[in-house]
């Protein structure tokens, strides 16, 4: 609407309407940010000039999570692949997992073995059972996962301790 600058050739903006998600909320100024509910929102503004005639910005989304990750399981030593509560006798166990996010989608889980970093694996959203396989070397273990989702939020899941004994 007509003079966005005030250079005399219009009537100037009067105000700024805010809408998220198709619903007026008021009048937009500097630290305008009423509350929302997690998810996907959408947002555009309204300016209005001196004489009422208004014109829209374009629409954006945009995506509120606050709610980390979780695992639904795990991590354990899969069953069918190595011995639960005695020494394997491989160096390669087999973990299980299930890990969810509810509003940003996974991004990756991180493993850390014996409390040191040790690879990290991209999960591109998905969510259910995961199994990875290392090469470890005899003695007592821990393995602990921490998975992440797309905003940046993370999760650490129990530790685990294993033993093996080749």
């Amino acid at each position: 609407p007509g003079d966005r600058g005030g250079d005399g050739n219009g009537s100037g903006i009067s105000y700024y309407r805010g809408f998220i998600d198709g619903v007026d909320r008021d009048y937009v100024s500097s630290g305008w940010h009423p509350p929302l509910d997690e998810g996907t929102h959408t947002v555009f503004i309204r300016a209005v000039d001196g004489v009422g005639l208004s014109s829209d910005s374009a629409i954006s989304t945009f995506y509120i999570d606050t709610v980390a990750p979780y695992f639904n399981s795990g991590p354990t030593v899969n069953p069918n692949h190595t011995p639960v509560n005695s020494w394997s006798t491989h160096n390669s166990p087999y973990f299980d997992y299930g890990v969810a996010d509810l509003t940003s989608q996974l991004n990756s889980v991180e493993y850390y073995l014996d409390g040191v970093f040790w690879t990290r694996a991209d999960v591109g959203g998905q969510t259910g059972n995961l199994t990875f396989h290392a090469a470890i070397a005899d003695g007592t273990h821990t393995v602990r996962l921490r998975v992440l989702d797309n905003a940046g939020l993370y999760c650490d899941s129990p530790t685990y301790t294993f033993r093996i004994e080749t």
